[in-house]
């Protein structure tokens, strides 16, 4: 009968051995009292220099995507600006309002360009052909002007060469100017006569349209 009651109160649950637990929590011994914890190890950190790392390899990795998947679309670069029209290498803006000879000289400028040199017959009919498509005004300062001496140049002080369309009767000499003149005062400037396709000298406080010239974007 002894050895009977012993058996049995070794079976109880509250007499079992020690369960194994998760590190840091105590372990439960017989009949519910609390044993020795268990040593755990501490909960890990990120330093922050690796979480900054991360952060931006991520956002570099996504910058380098993109620059790829835009390098595959093969966007067509512009190589004119807008409203300006392309012919040759050059690119040409074709204005709609009149200014006088210094006031659109500065306004080419401004847009990057200049007054254009015509060189080229082949590059006058182009012009004469937009300007044509787009109707109205007929005159526009180009970029040739008159010295006091009667020689005319284009105004990057290129003499004009072999080909020259002047409009009969407009090519003139230094005799109108007088004596006294120079190069910046009381001087002609040559402007195209659309409408006649040849060139045309006015004074230069008369107002005209004008026509800018740039090279192509590349």
């Amino acid at each position: 009968m002894e050895r009977d009651s012993v058996y049995t109160v070794l079976q109880r649950p509250c007499e079992d051995i020690y369960s194994v637990v998760r590190p840091g929590a105590p372990v439960k011994g017989p009949c519910g009292q609390t044993g020795p914890t268990v040593p755990g190890r501490p909960p890990s950190r990120v330093p922050p220099s690796r979480l900054i790392i991360g952060v931006l390899g991520v956002l570099c990795s996504g910058l380098l995507v993109a620059v790829i998947w835009l390098a595959t679309l093969n966007l067509p670069v512009r190589p004119c600006p807008k409203n300006w029209e392309i012919f040759r290498g050059k690119c040409y803006y074709i204005s709609s309002d009149s200014m006088d000879v210094q006031a659109s000289q500065e306004d080419c400028a401004a847009r990057g360009g200049s007054l254009v040199n015509i060189d080229r017959k082949e590059e006058q009919e182009f012009l004469v052909r937009k300007i044509t498509e787009r109707g109205g005004e007929w005159r526009f300062w180009i970029g040739l002007q008159q010295t006091a001496s009667g020689e005319w140049l284009w105004q990057d002080y290129t003499p004009l060469d072999t080909m020259q369309l002047w409009c009969p009767g407009e090519l003139t000499t230094g005799e109108e100017f007088g004596s006294g003149g120079d190069f910046y005062s009381n001087r002609h400037h040559g402007y195209l006569e659309a409408e006649e396709d040849c060139w045309g000298n006015g004074f230069d406080s008369s107002h005209y349209r004008r026509i800018c010239e740039r090279a192509v974007q590349i």
